[in-house]
This record gives structure tokens, sequence and C-alpha cells, in this order.
């Protein structure tokens, strides 16, 4: 008999994961302008990145790590896509995912530590 883990079963509450959809920089392209084309072509993700931040919300953090959360989705994409193309959720979008979310959703403001962007 296989036993199986409720933790290892996908949630209902868990959004429905899309593919990434890569997004190639442009030559002497900003972060910033990279970004708002990255996700145009997948707001999804930051979908994805507002429910977890609001269930770590919901649970009493009062701060949390943007950083924690983008491995997560990684995790989550890793697992329930059949997705095995590569490296999609690069590490310089994760402080622009936070605040992306904290635009949409200000209750999120204070999950956060924003520092200054540099580029």
């Amino acid at each position: 008999m296989i036993v199986v883990n409720p933790a290892e079963q996908p949630s209902l509450f868990d959004p429905p994961l899309a593919p990434i959809v890569p997004v190639g920089a442009q030559e002497h392209e900003t972060l910033d302008a990279y970004f708002a084309r990255w996700l145009a072509a997948n707001p999804h993700v930051l979908t994805a990145f507002i429910h977890y931040a609001e269930q770590v919300q919901r649970r009493g953090r009062k701060r949390f790590g943007a950083k924690a959360i983008a491995e997560r989705l990684r995790w989550e994409y890793a697992i329930q896509t059949q997705d095995d193309s590569g490296f999609k959720l690069n590490n310089n979008l994760t402080s622009r995912l936070a605040r992306a979310a904290v635009e949409r959703r200000p209750e999120l403001a204070e999950l956060f530590e924003f520092r200054e962007l540099r580029s």
C-alpha cells in the first residue's frame, strides 16, 4: 500500500502554475524595463507570489523575506509543472516582484523590507 503524505499533495487553494515564459534581455535594457516585459509575459507568477505572501501574513508573520517566497515559487514550479527547460526566475527579479506585489496589495508592505534600487 502506498501512503501519501497530505503535505505533499497540491492544495486546492494553491494557485495553478502555468509555465514561466522565457523573456530574453535586450541589449542595453534596464532591469526595470526587462522586468516590465517579463511580468507582462508572466503575470501568473506575480499572482502566485502574492498568494504565498498572503499565506505568510495570515500565519501571523510580521516580516518575511521576498527571496524565500521566490525560492518557494521555484520549488512549486519544479514540482508542479513538467517544464524542465531551465532557470526562468532570475534572482534579480525578486525585489521587483515584491514591489509589484505591494503595489497590487498594499497590505503586504510591512511584510517586506525594501532597500533603495541600484539599477
